[in-house]
């Protein structure tokens, strides 16, 4: 009987230990964000704007975004700013890696965690989207010049129809001043008639 017994104070401090827990959970449950706004706020809060290299940081991603706005009709400059958008994209888990390695001697804590969340969305998210731009601007171009090529090949299709057209009645106005010539009888001149006359006086 009395080793089947549980002491009272294991029993007790397990309920303890579970209403602790119970507590832990719901706290850890209240704090969690409940939307992607909430957790974007979080996010937002967790993260310190005014640090020199995370202003450098937006920045270049402004310098970035402005050269694919005012340089869109340059088809060189976007083809070359494009490149260098992938090859950093291309490049961001090297970046972050390298960042989590060394972020002591820029930033006052490290942000660079092995899955890369931080450098995804304030690193690669913001260059993705000059990239997405500098397509729609190539697009843009390309259907612009499209458009003007069609232009033009109606044009000379309608400039050679034109042309063919003044020739075949140019054509038919020759071959019909022709027609009425022939049939039209020969008019002597006067200087014919004149000497015919006088002959016939004589």
């Amino acid at each position: 009987m009395n080793d089947s017994h549980v002491p009272e104070g294991s029993f007790g401090d397990f309920l303890a230990d579970a209403e602790r827990l119970a507590h832990k959970i719901i706290q850890e449950t209240n704090k969690a964000p409940k939307d992607a706004w909430e957790a974007w706020t979080a996010f937002a809060a967790a993260v310190r704007w005014t640090e020199p290299w995370l202003v450098g940081l937006l920045s270049f991603h402004g310098v970035c975004l402005g050269t694919a706005l005012l340089a869109r009709k340059r088809a060189g400059v976007q083809c070359v700013l494009f490149l260098v958008i992938c090859a950093l994209v291309f490049m961001a888990e090297r970046i972050n890696t390298l960042c989590s390695q060394h972020w002591q001697t820029f930033a006052t804590q490290n942000y660079f965690d092995r899955h890369g969340v931080f450098a995804s969305i304030l690193f690669a998210g913001p260059l993705l989207f000059v990239a997405t731009v500098i397509l729609v601007s190539f697009r843009t171009c390309a259907c612009v010049a499209l458009q003007i090529v069609r232009v033009g090949k109606s044009s000379k299709k309608i400039s050679s129809l034109l042309c063919v057209a003044h020739r075949t009645d140019k054509h038919a106005a020759t071959v019909i001043h022709s027609t009425d010539t022939s049939k039209t009888p020969r008019t002597a001149p006067a200087e014919e008639r004149d000497c015919g006359n006088r002959g016939t006086a004589q």
